[in-house]
């Protein structure tokens, strides 16, 4: 079984913030294969799907960001995800808007999501979609930033980084890390 765990905070406040990138990423994927988003468990939503032959689970956490190693350390352990196959996707403002980076493990940097789910899980290794809303404004505080709404101008770039991330997440399934990696990782060109 493969799980895509989707990080943001849940709630109408947060619905369409910067944080909320994992989320929208869930949301796009369930929408594209028309697999229903339900309460699984007190600590996520989700939905079971089969694609290229493999059990996939789409999940979004019901906690807060902060906490989100808690719900990852759940769903892991009630759906017997193998920690190679179960991948978070987050938000990361070191990253330009419009562009995604996929990497197999590593530290979870400033990211407090990604920082509790390496403590919950007791290791790194666990795949990440990395999804672009940077850079952050000069004299703004990151956590400021992360919890703004997209400007109207800045969307069409969001929604591209979330097909693209779409994108990304089929070709693991259907071919590789390694792929996906060499296809997806790379800066936007500039129009």
């Amino acid at each position: 079984m493969w799980a895509l765990v989707g990080l943001g905070n849940p709630g109408k406040d947060y619905t369409e913030t910067r944080h909320n990138a994992g989320f929208m990423l869930v949301n796009r994927l369930a929408r594209r294969w028309e697999t229903h988003l339900k309460v699984m468990d007190k600590k996520f939503r989700g939905g079971k799907t089969e694609r290229e032959g493999q059990e996939i689970l789409l999940a979004k956490p019901r906690i807060f960001m902060n906490l989100s190693g808690k719900a990852v350390m759940r769903i892991q352990e009630k759906h017997q995800v193998p920690l190679e196959q179960l991948v978070v996707a987050h938000d990361d403002f070191d990253i330009s808007l419009g562009e995604i980076r996929i990497k197999k493990g590593g530290s979870g940097g400033s990211h407090k999501g990604v920082r509790s789910i390496i403590e919950s899980l007791g290791t790194q290794n666990f795949p990440r979609i990395r999804l672009g809303i940077g850079p952050v404004p000069q004299g703004m505080d990151p956590s400021d930033f992360v919890l703004s709404r997209l400007k109207k101008s800045e969307k069409p770039l969001m929604q591209e980084s979330i097909n693209n991330a779409a994108d990304a997440f089929e070709t693991i399934l259907s071919s590789s890390f390694v792929k996906a990696m060499n296809m997806y990782n790379r800066k936007r060109s500039k129009v």
